[in-house]
């Protein structure tokens, strides 16, 4: 889950949307190395970084909420 997180998490910093982020995955070889190199070159504070953890906690915690990434083998081919 901490993956499915992560994109989640990256996919909303400003100007990143999932297609940039995929680009910026390829293009550093990782989502490590992406998630490393956004925090901290964003414009994100701590404390948006923190927000947007929260905010997903909250909701995959609402009933029948679930995360699914493009990395996971259940994402649906039709999606990528």
């Amino acid at each position: 889950m901490q993956r499915v997180m992560w994109w989640w998490e990256l996919g909303g910093v400003p100007g990143m949307g999932p297609v940039r982020l995929r680009q910026l995955v390829n293009r550093l070889g990782s989502l490590e190395r992406a998630r490393e190199f956004l925090m901290k070159q964003a414009s994100y504070s701590k404390s948006d970084w923190e927000l947007r953890r929260k905010q997903f906690d909250a909701s995959i915690s609402l009933p029948n909420a679930w995360a699914i990434s493009w990395e996971d083998a259940l994402y649906p081919a039709a999606w990528r």
